[in-house]
């Protein structure tokens, strides 16, 4: 399929061609500050949280700071995006030069300088979230934004942002219909009680329960490690399920102990990394917890690892699969991505003006995460994809051993059959897209240095290794929600010279970094649509990080027009995991409504449709 005018329409707006947008200023004497807004769906709106540190000691240098800040922004827009809501996702940062700067007055001051370019900044409105912030932080910068708004009011400033959805124009202002109190919300420094922790403490309690409940943990043992608002809040929501529930602090203080949570509930760390008895749910709740690495996981007992605010797992992307690896290898179910307190958005932007949103709405929406998490934890896990997987070892085992041996035998079929399919599909693609013909034309003026496209769902990269083959100007990105595969990719990849051209990302496709916004000439899938959770979510992403212009080619199962109810066919459901099953005519109007155009099908299979857009080209077989 192609995709729409629009698409391209963004390539060319300057603004949104690349992912991301950054911003730094300088406070002389104390330090200074960055921020960035990642263009994930070119709203009006970003939430950005706000980390204040010392450059030196809580990041090492400059270089350091912002690797941390790009890494917190796109984990805020993971989540605003999983909220639903139409807002995008941004990151602030402020550091001081020295420990000794790191006074009262000084976070003051550069709080007072944050919102000083906030109110200047173009490309959206910021919305800040608390979670580092103190009430008195929240009220000195929702004066000093007072100040600022009434000295640009006076001298006739326009502070032209990037419109809201439904504004229309006055004058020389932009004035949205929907009114949001930015960049903080009065209601967030009026109120008695921690509204925001308590609503992250919702989602999250949704969320941990969903689990219990998935794996049959009536009497949980759980440990939230890192006393915060939320972890107390979230205390107290556990306790209606389970008795033994613990509080454990890196660092202890005495405050700990002045909340009404009791004194016994309160453990030692050492306590709670020691203990005889396995934990089921070890729960990180603050960044004063060490980051998940193969040294924290070989000290644990536990069944099971959330982190509930931030991604534990390491930055880069081979060390994140070598933790994941040692999770597996200890049986040890993790989300330890940091989405499970998306209540503290969606309370915010509630807060803010822009909806309403209760704790119940809360928890069904950490409840809706767990349930993703569970179904890529069961397709990874499955009875069905680990019988392929020893079908498929056995298979290359007998290769080795018999030269002739492929060209014989279930397994030599299955192998060429895949391999046919993966040339049609890249005939196909070749076909398509612009990038390719432009590379290969005689008379094409400019010529790209490359074709990019994503492969969702790659598994060991075997389609992705035989398409690189065909061309040396060809990169492909690979995505694979199970860790070991991924890791096999990569290894074979550059065992076979290939890893200049193939990128390996552990993760689903239906949640791309912010990064890969229009960033594709094309997506390809073989044989792994059929395990989205959501059909819907799959096409809106490739939609996304495809360029204009772009192509979406997928080779799939679908389900027949037939009634349900066929005893094979739930059980073929329930081996596979399946929890998106449609039809072809159901996954073209999918398709179409995630903005994907059709065109005169160019081929019509028993179990498929294949169609094309006029800008963004789709083959569905």
């Amino acid at each position: 399929m192609i995709r729409s005018e629009s698409g391209t329409d963004l390539l060319l707006h300057s603004s949104l061609s690349v992912p991301f947008h950054i911003i730094d200023f300088e406070v002389n004497g104390i330090g200074g500050g960055f921020v960035v807004v990642n263009h994930y769906g070119d709203y009006g709106l970003s939430a950005a949280r706000i980390d204040i540190g010392v450059l030196g000691d809580d990041w090492r240098d400059i270089d350091s700071a912002l690797l941390y800040l790009h890494s917190t922004a796109s984990l805020t827009s993971t989540k605003c995006t999983t909220t639903g809501l139409n807002l995008g996702g941004a990151g602030v940062l402020l550091y001081f030069c020295s420990r000794n700067q790191f006074t009262d007055s000084n976070r003051k001051t550069l709080l007072a300088a944050l919102v000083e370019e906030l109110k200047g900044f173009t490309k959206s409105n910021i919305l800040c979230l608390p979670r580092n912030l103190s009430n008195e932080d929240l009220t000195h910068m929702y004066k000093k934004n007072e100040i600022v708004t009434m000295r640009h009011d006076n001298e006739g400033i326009d502070n032209a942002f990037v419109p809201l959805a439904k504004t229309k124009r006055k004058g020389s202002f932009a004035i949205a219909t929907e009114s949001f109190d930015y960049p903080i919300p009065k209601a967030l420094i009026t109120q008695e009680e921690n509204l925001v922790a308590k609503s992250a403490a919702y989602s999250s309690f949704g969320s941990i329960l969903t689990l219990m409940k998935a794996k049959e943990w009536t009497s949980a043992r759980i440990v939230l490690l890192g006393v915060t608002h939320l972890a107390l809040e979230l205390y107290q929501l556990l306790k209606r399920e389970t008795d033994t529930v613990f509080l454990s602090n890196p660092h202890p203080s005495k405050e700990d102990l002045q909340s009404k949570i009791p004194s016994d509930a309160f453990i030692s760390w050492d306590e709670a990394h020691k203990s005889k008895e396995e934990w089921d749910i070890m729960v990180f709740c603050s960044q004063s917890c060490p980051s998940l690495d193969e040294s924290v996981i070989s000290s644990i007992r536990t069944k099971a690892v959330i982190s509930v605010s931030d991604d534990l797992l390491p930055m880069d992307e081979k060390r994140r699969e070598e933790v994941l690896l040692t999770l597996v290898k200890r049986d040890i179910f993790e989300a330890a991505d940091g989405i499970s307190d998306l209540g503290e958005i969606a309370k915010v932007f509630s807060l803010a003006g822009g909806t309403t949103f209760s704790f119940n709405d809360a928890f069904g929406m950490g409840c809706r995460v767990m349930e993703k998490k569970l179904h890529l934890h069961g397709i990874v896990h499955s009875e069905d994809v680990t019988a392929k997987r020893k079908f498929h070892d056995l298979m290359l085992h007998a290769l080795e051993k018999d030269e002739n041996a492929r060209l014989f035998g279930l397994g030599t079929v299955m192998h060429q059959s895949s391999d046919r399919m993966t040339a049609w599909l890249w005939s196909r693609a070749r076909s398509m897209c612009p990038s390719y013909r432009a590379m290969s034309s005689k008379s094409a003026t400019v010529k790209p240095e490359k074709v990019s496209y994503l492969d969702m769902g790659s598994g060991n990269g075997a389609a992705a290794r035989w398409i690189c083959k065909q061309g040396k100007k060809i990169h492909i990105t690979c995505i694979d929600v199970c860790a070991k595969q991924s890791y096999e990719n990569r290894n074979i990849s550059d065992e076979e010279g290939l890893g200049s051209q193939i990128d390996v990302v552990q993760g689903s496709y239906e949640r791309l970094n912010s990064d890969y916004s229009n960033f594709f000439d094309g997506c390809m899938s073989q044989d792994a649509f059929i395990h989205a959770f959501t059909k819907r979510s799959a096409f809106l992403e490739a939609f996304r990080v495809t360029k204009g212009g772009g192509w979406l080619l997928i080779s799939d199962l679908m389900r027949g027009d037939g009634k349900d109810g066929n005893e094979e066919m739930e059980a073929f459901v329930k081996d596979h995991n399946i929890t998106s099953w449609a039809t072809p005519n159901e996954c073209v109007q999918l398709a179409t409504e995630a903005g994907w155009s059709e065109d005169k099908p160019t081929a019509v299979f028993s179990n498929g449709a294949s169609f094309r857009e006029e800008n963004h080209t789709m083959s569905y077989l």
